[in-house]
């Protein structure tokens, strides 16, 4: 716009509505429509994020009945390149707001957001719709009933904003207030530091009447695991590093996390993905630490009273895992006045899958005083 022929009223915001027009990738211009020039729709205009830079925005002719009103002073004989003297006609779309309740059974967490299918009555095709949700990552999937627990309810609440004519509707926004609440004041992750590339270090233990390891030996003694192994990214994003369809503690995750979990869930990156879950019995406060695929439930109870010590405490303990291995770790531990350990195997003998988790359910229960 030609500013030197022209100056907006500066005693109150003005937010216009526009529709894209075209996009010029490689010049980053972005050409738009007005369609209405005293939108009220505020939060829909700090919520927008650009998909791409933008360089330039190149207005369509502005009807002048509209943009006088909101000038403080123009020449208007030198603003004939931007303006149009045609009647405007505002659009006739009505913007509607559509409450939803989804289930959270329903909802799919990926990288970044979730997603949900559901059918309108103007459209008997199911769509599948996406929430934006920066915290979001696959591995919440075998958690659900945890969020249960946070947000009081089995479902979220939802609204679409739909855009309706009588020609047409169409979607422009889906949210949840909902999702919020499932963030980092409840999610913490326990960051353990990689060590440096196994190959370049030196055992911390001595293997007892042993010289020659397996190639998975040398990498649990050295503190990363031969199978399933994970990438750690430092910086922008989670990972996701589900590669198989099958998790093996499917049963495990789904008891932990709904009828165990207190408090904010607590997450380990190395050497493997795994939640731990905070229980506070009548006695003692128990850290359960639960990988997606592993043959064993590693439970640490404790009289530390404070909560952020305890997880100082159990971050070395994990830490330390790291460098042992696990086998060395549960053969070498040694109950203290206040830390005990315990190691839940998953499944022994030929007991059926529901057979071994009763077991193990059991095992747990007496564990948690």
């Amino acid at each position: 716009m030609p500013a030197a022929y022209l100056q907006f009223k500066d005693s109150a915001a003005i937010y216009w509505e526009v529709e894209m027009i075209s996009f010029n990738k490689n010049g980053q211009v972005l050409k738009v429509s007005v369609i209405d020039y005293k939108s009220n729709s505020v939060m829909r205009f700090h919520e927008q994020v650009a998909k791409f830079p933008i360089k330039k925005l190149q207005f369509e002719p502005l009807h002048w009945t509209e943009l006088e009103g909101l000038l403080s002073s123009y020449q208007k004989k030198n603003l004939t390149d931007i303006i149009t003297e045609k009647a405007f006609l505002k659009s006739s779309f009505k913007t509607i707001l559509v409450p939803l309740k989804i289930g959270l059974k329903k909802i799919t967490f990926n990288l970044g957001y979730v997603e949900f299918p559901h059918t309108f009555k103007w459209n008997t095709k199911s769509n599948i719709h996406r929430i934006s949700m920066p915290d979001s990552i696959p591995e919440y999937n075998y958690i659900k009933p945890y969020f249960k627990s946070i947000l009081g309810k089995s479902s979220i609440d939802v609204v679409v904003e739909v855009e309706s004519s009588i020609e047409m509707m169409r979607i422009r926004a889906v949210k949840s207030t909902d999702l919020s609440k499932i963030n980092e004041e409840f999610i913490r992750i326990l960051k353990i530091k990689k060590l440096d590339q196994w190959s370049s270090k030196k055992p911390k233990f001595a293997p007892p009447d042993q010289d020659l390891f397996t190639f998975e030996e040398a990498m649990e003694s050295y503190g990363d695991e031969a199978l399933g192994n994970i990438d750690f990214f430092e910086k922008d994003l989670l990972f996701h590093l589900l590669e198989k369809e099958s998790i093996r503690n499917k049963m495990q995750l789904a008891y932990l996390s709904d009828r165990i979990q207190q408090g904010k869930l607590l997450m380990t990156l190395v050497p493997q993905f795994g939640f731990v879950f905070r229980y506070k019995g009548e006695e003692m406060t128990h850290y359960i630490w639960e990988l997606l695929n592993s043959h064993a439930t590693y439970v640490w109870s404790t009289i530390i009273l404070d909560n952020e010590m305890a997880i100082k405490r159990i971050e070395h303990e994990i830490r330390t895992i790291n460098v042992q291995g696990r086998t060395q770790y549960r053969s070498s531990f040694e109950n203290g006045e206040d830390l005990f350990f315990n190691a839940l195997i998953h499944k022994t003998g030929n007991y059926s899958y529901e057979e071994y988790f009763s077991r193990w359910k059991q095992k747990l229960d007496q564990i948690l005083i």
